[in-house]
């Protein structure tokens, strides 16, 4: 069946394409840089999709679990063991004998594992003659089901371990968000906190302006979480540009062979290695532009900006009402709005919007727009 997207619970093999990932920046220092990388191609399951697939998408953004062909490694100061972790059929060894993960179709490969604490997302790359599922290798319903609850249990046992650590060593119970299954990326990199940050609320210190601006209705906790998500793309959020733009197959054995399955770890060093060059390229330029709005594609024509369109769209606007006879008023009073300068409280906050303005439109200081940057907290990716 060929869809738009790809759907959940079916294996794919994925490959970061760096150049893509810089090309927004036109900037030739970071371009060479991303083409000296050799990108690999990984083994991944997809979990579940963050984006409703609008057909003007050029990506979508999908979270994925590499797949690694060893053990879980380990982690000693959290708890993490090696047997957390669950083969994938034909595979059955495992040191506490956890039954393996069953496919629908047969499994290519002999020696794979799912591991705990193992999610990140990526951005999937839209392509004109859609995505044919029919050859991949799926998991039914009832089988993720249950690798979601054994690994729910690991992560339980992960909470529990970091909690009675800190209780022994006296560090204050700060009540931070526990490790859940599906609710955060991996903390195998060093990335994962940053990412944890992009889907995070942002929050800024208010301005002497907002204090007076109206607080509107409260809004349901499980609503403002969901509209946080973004899947219906009306935020145009810059950090999107650190997540990984990938090709994706689904013929497994057509990309990879047994023994060329990388490791889990691998893609998060290509990962950190390519915001590396998205920092370095921001650094050096102060007009660095954001990467373009995803669902703006096919509706801004080549060669034509958002702006000028935007201007194509007054002068039509003025032309119709000069044919229906606009008076001289109108006109003054038109013209009185194009010369008055924009003003940060005249700048409307939509109250679900998890960003206040687009970064375009902001006219506030610096200081005033903790979230303007958009390397900020993915500088926590390169910062180790």
């Amino acid at each position: 069946m060929k869809r738009l997207c790809p759907g959940s619970l079916q294996y794919a093999v994925i490959r970061i394409d760096p150049v893509a990932m810089v090309e927004h920046l036109n900037d030739p220092i970071a371009t060479a840089e991303a083409q000296r990388l050799c990108p690999k191609k990984y083994l991944v399951y997809l979990d579940n999709a963050l984006d409703l697939p609008f057909p003007t998408s050029p990506w979508f953004r999908f979270q994925v679990s590499p797949i690694g062909t060893t053990l879980r490694p380990e982690e000693p100061a959290r708890g993490v063991t090696s047997g957390m972790c669950i083969p994938i059929f034909p595979n059955e060894d495992h040191p506490a004998h956890r039954p393996s993960i069953r496919t629908r179709k047969p499994f290519p490969f002999s020696h794979c594992y799912h591991w705990v604490d193992n999610l990140t997302t990526v951005r999937i790359r839209r392509i004109p003659e859609l995505y044919e599922d029919a050859p991949a290798i799926k998991v039914g319903s009832l089988q993720h089901i249950r690798m979601e609850k054994v690994f729910a249990e690991d992560c339980s046992r992960i909470n529990a371990f970091v909690e009675a650590r800190q209780a022994e060593e006296g560090v204050p119970r700060l009540t931070p968000r526990p490790l859940s299954r599906g609710s955060q990326d991996s903390r195998l990199s060093d990335e994962s906190s940053a990412e944890r940050d992009l889907r995070a609320p942002r929050c800024s210190e208010p301005t002497p302006e907002d204090v007076h601006l109206p607080t509107g209705p409260q809004i349901n906790p499980c609503l403002e979480d969901l509209l946080h998500m973004d899947i219906f793309n009306i935020a145009h959020d810059p950090d999107v540009q650190f997540l990984p733009l990938v090709d994706l197959w689904f013929d497994l054995a057509e990309h990879l062979t047994e023994d060329e399955i990388p490791s889990p770890l691998d893609f998060y060093e290509e990962r950190k290695a390519i915001a590396r060059i998205i920092l370095d390229a921001r650094e050096r330029s102060l007009v660095a532009k954001a990467p373009r709005w995803n669902g703006a594609l096919g509706l801004i024509s080549d060669g034509v900006s958002e702006e000028d369109e935007g201007l194509d769209d007054v002068s039509m606007q003025t032309d119709d009402e000069d044919d229906n006879g606009g008076s001289e008023e109108d006109e003054a009073d038109a013209s009185a709005e194009e010369e008055a300068p924009l003003e940060w409280k005249d700048i409307p906050r939509h109250p679900f919007s998890p960003h206040r303005i687009p970064n375009e439109l902001s006219c506030s200081p610096p200081s005033e727009r903790a979230w303007s940057d958009p390397g900020q907290r993915a500088r926590r990716i390169v910062s180790m």
